[in-house]
Formats: structure tokens, sequence, C-alpha cells
């Protein structure tokens, strides 16, 4: 819907974006996003200290960002 402000992305979501361009560049094979997510949590799961306290910086930064575009934004998830 028009006018909905997106949550900010977390240190995982950064990952996974940029793992899946890196797959998407990579791979002649076409993946579906359940694959993709799979691999990708396995290669979080593996991944050194340092590359996550990475992301978790880029998420960070993401947030302080997004609440620089969106004051006052607080998460209120609706109902179906």
């Amino acid at each position: 819907s028009e006018g909905k402000i997106p949550r900010p992305l977390n240190s995982w979501l950064i990952f996974l974006k940029d793992f899946t361009a890196k797959i998407k560049t990579e791979s002649n094979v076409k993946l579906c996003i359940k694959d993709i997510s799979s691999m990708a949590s396995k290669s979080w799961s593996n991944q050194p200290p340092q590359v996550k306290q990475f992301f978790e910086i880029l998420g960070v930064s993401a947030k302080q960002v997004h609440t620089l575009i969106f004051p006052g934004y607080k998460f209120r998830p609706e109902r179906k």
C-alpha cells in the first residue's frame, strides 16, 4: 500500500541481499529465493565473527539512516 514505511534492514537481511546478488552474478543456474535463503543461512553460520560484526555495523548504520529519513517511525504490525 502507498505510504507504508518499510522496516529498516537488519544485519541478516543485508547479508542475504549481498549473498543473493553474488549468487545471481556468479551462478548460471536459476535458483529460487527459498534455495538462496537456505544457502545464505548456511553461509552465515560459517562466517567468522569479523564478517558478522561487519554486517552488524551495516545494520546499525541502516537503522540510523532509516531514523533520519523516517523520524518517529515505530514498527506496528497489522493483524491479517
